[in-house]
């Protein structure tokens, strides 16, 4: 054998060693197919061939109305690997409400409330599922036309009563339901910040500032029984984020210091009467309990890239421990709870100008699977409702909903 047989021999088996083979399978076959930003060849059965340097690759498979596919996948050395993809058809974005602001579960799973796209009308919307799986909304206004100023709307567990919050202080709303007439609006406080109804209809937790000072408020639903439970200026903490566990017995508190380092997460529980830290990390922002009350998930100013929102979000046990990221860029307002141990969350792509919905399971290392995207305003609240059959967002052109397939 000759010494230049030899030399390609020998080029042939290192070329050889140095790359994948890959044949990758998409349906349907009219998609987009890329890897590492690069367009690839598909044929008409949807079936692709090429050869990558050993490593990861990024996979992304596209169409009009289906949900995209993108997967990093570690490629060996001198192996042939196939790979097979089928989209998923984008569920169908119903369109509760144009306009429509506040959203809010209702009294029953099969229930919503918001305000109307006027700003002068409480409404309730009752869902259901047709037999082809198309969502069916029938809506009532369950207050007079006559509602204005509302900056935010907090519910009674029963939904019989709200606070609204305006520029001119806090006034309690009695909804009266077969009364529109004698419905009532009065001034409930003034001076308060953020503002949490317990879930058992015990007590309204607010944060208070008359003259500078710094108090937790537990209050009836008239406030007129007020009980100062925590001087909130000995802990440093100043006009927090609050939040109940469902269970009624935990208080989340964040505070919302100048200075973000400070702004860590406590626990007040209500029957040791305590306050104490469960996360010493600073730069929280929001926090909601999962349905048993064991879990927390986080929202932590992060700055990350520029083309997510600021926040990323996490999850621990309810006393601070077992903290792992989620690797999800959203806030909680994004975020709602499938299972004590899975969520639903929306994370916005400013250079995609879509919102992607989520569902990640944190008990497993599978990676999140994206079930919905839409092109939309960035997501500001997402809820379930009909027992988790349908997702329900709010953004600035209004409340959608599509079937949590």
């Amino acid at each position: 054998m000759s010494l230049a047989v030899v030399v390609v021999a020998i080029f042939g088996l290192v070329w050889f060693l140095n790359r994948s083979f890959v044949t990758i399978t998409i349906s349907p076959a009219a998609a987009k197919l890329t890897v590492d930003n690069a367009p690839l060849s598909v044929n008409r059965r949807g079936v692709a061939k090429t050869t990558l340097s050993p490593g990861v690759h990024t996979i992304k498979i596209e169409a009009e109305n289906f949900l995209s596919v993108s997967r990093d996948v570690n490629f060996k050395r001198g192996r042939k690997n196939s790979l097979s993809f089928t989209l998923e058809v984008k569920p169908e974005i119903f369109n509760v409400e144009s306009g429509a602001s506040f959203l809010s579960a209702g009294k029953n799973s099969n229930e919503i409330v918001y305000l109307d796209s006027t700003g002068t009308t409480l409404m309730r919307a009752t869902l259901s599922l047709s037999d082809d799986k198309k969502i069916i909304v029938t809506k009532d206004p369950i207050t007079s036309s006559r509602l204005s100023g509302i900056n935010q709307i907090v519910w009674s567990p029963s939904k019989d009563l709200a606070l609204f919050k305006k520029n001119d202080g806090v006034y309690l709303f009695d909804f009266q339901k077969y009364d529109f007439v004698n419905q009532t609006e009065n001034l409930w406080g003034g001076d308060i910040g953020d503002i949490a109804w317990a879930p058992d209809n015990s007590k309204i937790a607010y944060f208070n500032n008359p003259g500078g000072e710094k108090s937790l408020i537990f209050a009836n639903a008239a406030n007129t029984e007020k009980t100062r439970v925590v001087n909130l200026a000995d802990f440093g903490i100043d006009n927090p984020f609050l939040a109940w566990s469902p269970d009624s017995q935990y208080l989340i508190l964040i505070p919302r210091n100048q200075d973000y380092a400070t702004n860590k997460i406590y626990l007040y529980d209500v029957y040791a009467g305590s306050l104490k830290t469960v996360s010493d990390i600073g730069n929280q922002i929001s926090a909601v309990f999962s349905p048993d009350s064991s879990k927390i998930i986080y929202s932590t100013y992060s700055k990350g890239t520029g083309d997510t929102d600021p926040y990323i979000i996490s999850v621990m046990n309810r006393d601070g421990s077992n903290q792992k990221s989620l690797d999800i860029r959203t806030s909680t307002d994004g975020v709602a709870w499938i299972t004590n141990n899975s969520i639903l969350a929306a994370q916005y792509s400013r250079s995609g100008n879509n919102e992607l919905f989520f569902t990640q399971d944190f008990t497993s290392n599978t990676e999140p699977e994206t079930i919905q995207s839409i092109e939309s305003k960035i997501v500001n609240h997402v809820l379930l409702a009909l027992d988790n059959n349908v997702a329900l967002y709010e953004n600035a052109d209004g409340v959608f909903a599509f079937e949590l397939q």
